[in-house]
């Protein structure tokens, strides 16, 4: 398989790279000698749509299965350069060293110093003997760009100044050499403001001191969030909205490092207890003659700053070299390079480092070589990466003739803690979720540490199966959520996403089971942590099986309809018949009226109705010749009746069994003449008019 990729690869760079040469939104598919070749996917698209191959390499994945197919992913090509230091300041004749680092469409870097071409505002005024080394010739400002076939750089800045001969020993009396703001990484509730402190670390040549000088009310102040820069001219600083802010301030041409400002809801009240000790400056260059006076700068949990250099203790850690003396200050004893500490309850501040040179009355630019290394800060010095991504570090190097230069690739990268995560040229690899220390050392130099914390892998995307389903209105589909992390695991979600139906009126969804509700077509997605899925089609349909169903269904809801009306009406009518069992013995008489007017109706039902211009007697003779009924049965019924209505006599219990009786045979010989299928329909009659038939004597 290995051999035969190697083969497909040489095909397809002469035979389908053209294809790139044009955009399009769907991918392709080529049919070549060994297969077929889907072309236009990048490698997320491809594992979304066909999950993971069988086997890969960087620029070929292939699949086995019912259909065997390869993916191929064009070449990696050149996004931008970007020219390192972006700015640096030097004098005549001593070598400047430049990187230019390729940021490519797969997301890497690489040094392609040795491929670009050096663009100069003025040529003629430098000679570049070696890569990467540019020897100024001639005192001013000016810019440089490198360019590599048609992309071009971002500028770098260079300042040139002439000898000490040339220029009479003038030396710039006081150098901007840093800007430190505080506080440290403060958090604060949104509607919030906040001042800031920018402490400038400079260095008088004329007294080879240093000194630190609060220039808050100097520079010009700058939040970012995102890619969004935004200038404030004013200090305090306005925190509308939760999120990660970085502040930053810019004095003399010379930018600070970022502070991020992280802006939650519900902040807890924070105590007055100490949180970072800043120590500045962070290194110095010094003689036998000078005494160092260094300053520690306290924040607080409640973002406080205080000088607190009165109350720290100090860490020295050659003892040989310096000694402390009071208030920051420390007197140099002997040639050599120390670290020193302040600490104040149990929390210590990263070293300041401390060269110390022989006895001189002063220490004259020329003595110092312009390309000593002394100091290493690694940008950024705190990160927070998702297990599985990876991010890039850019080490800062200080000379001694204080101009800076990138050193990310030129060092031996280091991490205290590689079960977590290891840097190679500054990109760091996560490996499980912890907190480590990232170091730099270059030339027995140990970078200032940055803090990496990784953190558990994040959820990048989220994937439904089955994509397309077909359902019908009888059955039930199974959908299956599942997420794709930073880590490249992926776990089954379906039960903790939200699912978004196009038309809920089709389907319903509930822990990824779908129940139809209507014929139709929708699109479901899952969406959980602010992702969205591709949507799923899904179709409900109709079939024989599900129609038959519903007639069943409408049928049995009919007969269950009848049902409840048939017993509304029966115990209706049943209530009816006990009211005139209740007359029969109470009221004889009221009994014989109730059962002839029942009689009456129930005559009506079956087609004979009575008519009020006819007399009772002549009905009863009608009634009689119409059922063929013997022995003057209803004409008896009929003569008890109006004894009962019209009459004073006294009735007794037995005229009313009389009639009941008569009552009872008559409605035996009426049903005589109708079938059971006419007698059922006229007894649901006789149940909507709630008129009872047989009475029972109690």
């Amino acid at each position: 398989m290995k051999i035969r990729i190697f083969f497909f690869c040489f095909l397809l760079v002469f035979s389908l790279y053209p294809l790139y040469n044009y955009a399009s939104s769907d991918y392709k598919e080529v049919h070549t000698s060994l297969g077929k070749v889907i072309v236009g996917l990048n490698k997320d698209m491809a594992l979304e749509k066909f999950g993971l191959p069988t086997s890969a390499t960087e620029n070929i994945w292939y699949y086995s299965g019912p259909e065997t197919f390869f993916i191929y992913f064009p070449p990696a090509s050149l996004l931008s350069i970007h020219l390192y230091p972006q700015f640096c300041e030097t004098t005549e004749g001593v070598p400047l060293e430049f990187r230019a680092l390729g940021y490519f469409s797969d997301f890497k870097v690489q040094d392609i110093t040795s491929q670009v071409q050096f663009l100069f505002s003025d040529p003629q005024n430098f000679s570049t003997d070696k890569p990467r080394l540019i020897i100024p010739q001639r005192a001013g400002e000016y810019q440089i760009r490198a360019k590599y076939k048609d992309i071009i750089s971002n500028p770098a800045y260079i300042t040139i100044k002439g000898s000490q001969e040339e220029t009479g020993g003038v030396i710039e009396k006081e150098k901007l050499l840093s800007i430190d703001i505080l506080p440290f990484k403060p958090k604060v509730s949104p509607d919030t403001r906040l001042s800031f402190v920018a402490l400038g670390t400079f260095f008088d040549s004329s007294k080879n001191r240093y000194f630190i000088r609060d220039i808050s009310q100097e520079v010009m102040w700058f939040t970012q969030q995102d890619k969004d820069i935004v200038d404030f001219k004013d200090n305090p600083i306005y925190f509308p909205s939760v999120g990660r802010v970085k502040v930053f301030c810019k004095y003399q041409n010379l930018e600070s490092f970022p502070q991020e400002v992280e802006v939650q809801d519900n902040l807890a009240p924070f105590k007055e207890t100490i949180k970072h000790i800043t120590l500045l400056p962070e290194f110095i260059f010094t003689n036998l003659n000078n005494d160092v006076t260094l300053r520690a700068f306290g924040t607080y949990y409640n973002n406080r700053v205080e000088d607190i250099t009165s109350k720290v203790k100090w860490k020295v850690s050659d003892k040989e070299i310096i000694t402390q003396l009071e208030n920051g200050e420390f007197l140099p004893k002997s040639e050599g390079i120390t670290e020193v500490i302040a600490e104040l309850d149990d929390l210590e501040s990263l070293p300041a480092k401390i060269i110390v040179v022989g006895k001189k009355d002063s220490l004259p630019a020329k003595e110092i070589h312009p390309k000593d290394l002394i100091f290493i800060r690694i940008i950024p010095d705190y990160l927070r990466i998702p297990l599985g991504e990876k991010r890039q570090l850019t080490a800062q190097g200080r000379y001694s003739d204080n101009s800076q230069a990138d050193l990310t690739l030129l060092g031996e990268w280091m991490s205290s803690n590689d079960k977590v995560a290891t840097v190679s040229k500054g990109r760091i690899d996560t490996a499980s979720p912890g907190e480590t220390k990232i170091y730099i050392k270059i030339k027995g130099i140990t970078s200032l540490p940055a803090s990496v914390v990784v953190e558990e892998a994040q959820l990048v995307s989220i994937i439904i199966s089955p994509q397309n389903s077909q359902i019908s209105m009888m059955e039930s589909l199974n959908l299956k959520a599942e997420g794709y992390f930073t880590d490249s695991s992926r776990k089954d979600i379906t039960s903790l996403v939200n699912w978004k139906i196009a038309k809920p009126r089709i389907i319903k969804i509930k822990e990824g089971k779908v129940r139809p509700l209507r014929i139709g077509q929708t699109q479901v997605r899952a969406e959980y942590l602010g992702l969205e899925s591709l949507p799923a089609d899904i179709k409900v349909v109709m079939t024989k099986g599900w129609l038959i169903y519903l007639i069943i269904k409408g049928i049995a809801f009919l007969m269950l309809g009848i049902i409840i009306i048939f017993l509304v009406l029966y115990f209706l009518t049943k209530k009816e018949k006990n009211k005139l069992e209740a007359l029969f013995n109470k009221n004889p008489r009221e009994f014989i009226v109730s059962i002839y007017e029942n009689v009456k109706k129930i005559l009506s039902i079956f087609g004979l109705s009575y008519q009020e211009s006819i007399p009772p007697l002549s009905y009863a003779k009608l009634v009689e010749d119409r059922y063929s009924i013997k022995d003057n049965l209803f004409l008896r019924f009929t003569t008890k009746f109006e004894e009962a209505k019209y009459s004073y006599h006294i009735l007794e219990s037995n005229d009313a069994a009389s009639t009941l009786n008569d009552y009872q045979n008559f409605l035996r010989i009426l049903f005589g003449h109708y079938n059971n299928f006419s007698l059922v329909f006229k007894y649901c009659l006789t149940l909507i008019y709630r008129k009872p038939l047989f009475i029972r004597n109690s």
